[in-house]
């Protein structure tokens, strides 16, 4: 898959320098922040829609759903995954934008129940997420755009097989203090 150029790095630290601006996205440990956003996917039988849930020590998107519908019940099966598979700490804080998926009464409960706290961006601030967002702008640029799905089924396992195969399992080069990482992968 090909390396990110020169005007996408440039962007991308623009972004970062304003994230460190305004807020604190770092995370010394894993499982102590999340964050998370939805995508959509173009089909032949219409859109594929994918919500992830992404550790910010790890940079492993830990959880993730698809569905023909984009509500609450996708936002709440990607954080139900991530749960289920890395069994966070109480306290954890998850980061989203102020998406009616992210605000429904549905996924707030499904926070509860599991002590996360929630952390929503203020409108027209859509800082909360970008890590999420650029996971998807990494996927559509190394996938999607590349391809041309017939079906959602399609689709979603192609997606599976990038997140799980690829994405997840790059060697990421850690620096000293733990769980930050350099700004690379090695393919």
């Amino acid at each position: 898959m090909p390396g990110k150029t020169a005007s996408q790095r440039q962007r991308e630290q623009l972004l970062l320098s304003k994230l460190a601006e305004l807020r604190d996205f770092t995370a010394s440990k894993p499982d102590t922040k999340w964050v998370g956003d939805i995508t959509y996917i173009p089909t032949d039988e219409g859109w594929l829609y994918a919500a992830i849930v992404k550790d910010l020590c790890s940079k492993k998107v830990v959880g993730y759903a698809f569905s023909d519908h984009i509500d609450s019940n996708l936002t709440s099966a990607a954080l139900e995954l991530a749960v289920m598979r890395e069994q966070p700490p109480d306290g954890l804080i998850f980061h989203s934008d102020r998406g009616v998926q992210y605000a429904s009464n549905r996924y707030r409960e499904t926070l509860a129940k599991y002590n996360i706290t929630q952390s929503m961006s203020r409108k027209g601030d859509p800082y909360d997420n970008a890590v999420a967002e650029y996971f998807f702008s990494c996927l559509k640029c190394e996938l999607v755009h590349l391809k041309h799905y017939r079906t959602r089924d399609e689709a979603q396992a192609d997606i599976f097989a990038y997140i799980e195969t690829f994405y997840n399992t790059s060697v990421l080069i850690r620096v000293s203090d733990g769980c930050r990482l350099a700004p690379m992968r090695i393919f």
